[in-house]
């Protein structure tokens, strides 16, 4: 196995994806375990999302609007986040609320990022006819302390390999995020996809 970590650039358009497509394809014999960043510039405008919703002032339409224009693309189905669209939308609700961003709001709204990519690259595999299934990080094992914005993942008991092996073809797993074990969503800091993917080469002993 080899893992394949693909940062925002990597996915900032369609044709950057028709590129780790390509790259996927080539890789299929050697089991590849992708590992995946938001597309570019989503953090940094979750980050601004969230400022704002402490404010009041909070609009999900450019979010929504980049993602969307992905999708159109590369012909995926426009609904294909809406879910995920909702739930951020109550999130920035309940912050708007309360009037305060708390460390563990933060990591819940930066999750999004690595959560929409994650769908937007495995539908787009499985339409180019690669078997993929989107994976966030909790769901493949990963498990960290609670120090939320600079978390440290937790001993692996084989629980990870046993996670993406229930599920046949190439896992698209989120980077950069886990869950503690009270399964807050937390985030691994600054290149904390570098570290997922990482950990998950270690855990899968890929070369």
């Amino acid at each position: 196995m080899i893992i394949m970590k693909f940062g925002g650039t990597s996915l900032r358009d369609g044709a950057a994806l028709q590129t780790v497509a390509d790259l996927v394809q080539a890789r299929l014999e050697r089991e590849p375990l992708l590992v995946v960043s938001a597309h570019a510039g989503v953090t940094n405008a979750l980050v601004a999302h969230a400022e704002g919703a402490v404010q009041g002032t909070w609009d999900l339409e450019p979010l929504r609007k980049r993602h969307r224009d992905i999708l159109a693309e590369l012909a995926l189905p426009l609904d294909l986040h809406e879910a995920l669209f909702h739930e951020l939308e109550d999130l920035s609700r309940g912050i708007a609320l309360v009037g305060e961003l708390s460390p563990r709001s933060e990591d819940y709204v930066l999750s999004f990022g690595e959560r929409l990519s994650a769908r937007t690259v495995a539908a787009w595999l499985n339409k180019s006819g690669i078997q993929a299934k989107a994976m966030d990080a909790w769901d493949a094992g990963m498990v960290t302390d609670s120090s939320f914005g600079q978390a440290s993942l937790l001993r692996d008991d084989g629980r990870i390999r046993k996670s993406l092996e229930e599920h046949p073809g190439v896992k698209v797993v989120t980077g950069f995020l886990a869950k503690d074990a009270k399964g807050n969503i937390t985030t691994l800091g600054r290149n904390g996809s570098d570290t997922t993917a990482a950990f998950l080469g270690h855990a899968m002993d890929a070369e």
